[in-house]
């Protein structure tokens, strides 16, 4: 019930800033490795609302990427009221900055990104949820 109640309190103080917990992330990914193991295999993968230094994902990613094949791992987080972070990691390198903006999924330099990504993964803002998924979408034109 703990997990409920925090849950619950977050809500009401509108903070959907939770982060996945690493065995989380590593338990549910690997059932998309088990089901096709080289589906990560040449991909970038791309974790909109994900800060680099706290993310889950991001950090999974870049550990499993010589097994999976990843050549790409991008991340971006949002920062309120400042510019948000992005990182770009390869096996090779790892380059890091800060947006002109705050790194908001929606901006136009995080949208940039997800064209040129294969996947898109993240755990977003529970109180954006339609609007991540409606961003999500192909642009039509």
């Amino acid at each position: 019930m703990a997990g409920n109640a925090a849950l619950q309190r977050a809500k009401r103080q509108k903070n959907d800033e939770f982060y996945s917990r690493y065995e989380d992330v590593a338990e549910e990914v690997e059932h998309y490795v088990r089901f096709d193991p080289e589906q990560f295999r040449g991909k970038t993968i791309l974790c909109p609302c994900d800060d680099p230094d706290r993310s889950a994902f991001t950090r999974w990613f870049r550990d499993n990427a010589e097994r999976l094949g990843i050549v790409r791992v991008l991340s971006s987080c949002f920062v309120k009221g400042g510019h948000g972070r992005w990182e770009d990691w390869t096996p090779e390198k790892c380059l890091r900055g800060e947006w002109d903006g705050d790194g908001d999924f929606r901006s136009e330099e995080v949208s940039a990104l997800k064209k040129r990504v294969d996947i898109v993964v993240t755990n977003p803002p529970f109180s954006l949820f339609r609007e991540f998924m409606a961003w999500l979408e192909p642009e039509q034109g």
